[in-house]
């Protein structure tokens, strides 16, 4: 499982992982930070795209009130203090989606962002 939070001006991501097979706990861990590295170094522009989108989702499905708990809708807002300054309207998130900052993020710039991250693991650890 993935998880991520963004600040205005730094983050924190990463993921965690269950498993029942204790003998291959071992392998899991290899695999998982060789993906790791490959996502910090070559990730593809169909990758990128799947993230942005997957992005934009989940800010606008956190505004959904009728889905959503109050203590998620707080803790949406607070995250929007936080990140922005000021709580967002749903129309907002979708077209600054598209023409702002998430609309520039890409491939290269994510490599260069995530290098020291993903050829060091150890830091996430």
């Amino acid at each position: 499982m993935s998880f991520s939070t963004s600040y205005s001006d730094t983050g924190l991501f990463g993921v965690y992982m269950v498993s029942e097979n204790l003998t291959n706990l071992d392998d899991l861990t290899h695999f998982l930070f060789k993906e790791w590295q490959r996502l910090a170094t070559h990730p593809t522009d169909t990758e990128v795209s799947r993230a942005k989108a997957q992005l934009k989702a989940s800010l606008l499905l956190g505004l959904d009130g009728t889905t959503a708990v109050a203590t998620a809708v707080a803790e949406d807002i607070g995250r929007q203090f936080v990140t922005s300054g000021r709580r967002l309207a749903p129309k907002e998130i979708a077209a600054g989606a598209r023409r702002s900052r998430l609309a520039c993020v890409l491939t290269d710039r994510t490599e260069r962002a995530s290098w020291n991250v993903g050829i060091w693991p150890s830091l996430c650890m």
